[in-house]
């Protein structure tokens, strides 16, 4: 699983699900609105995700 800020550099000029797949096949993920430090701008969301992640669980991508 992989989150990553939409206001951030990799938001903006990269595909991160399309760059890792070839070495995750099973990889998900989304952009949240914060910039490049997702996991402080927006801990909540991120501590939910990973917390339904880990607990064999399929997160729901963030809809503001």
């Amino acid at each position: 699983m992989v989150i990553w800020g939409s206001n951030s550099h990799v938001g903006r000029h990269l595909k991160p699900i399309e760059a890792w797949t070839p070495w995750a096949p099973d990889l998900r993920g989304w952009a949240i609105a914060t910039g490049h430090y997702p996991a402080e701008h927006r801990p909540d969301l991120v501590y939910e995700s990973f917390w339904t992640f880990f607990n064999g669980s399929e997160p729901k991508p963030y809809q503001p």
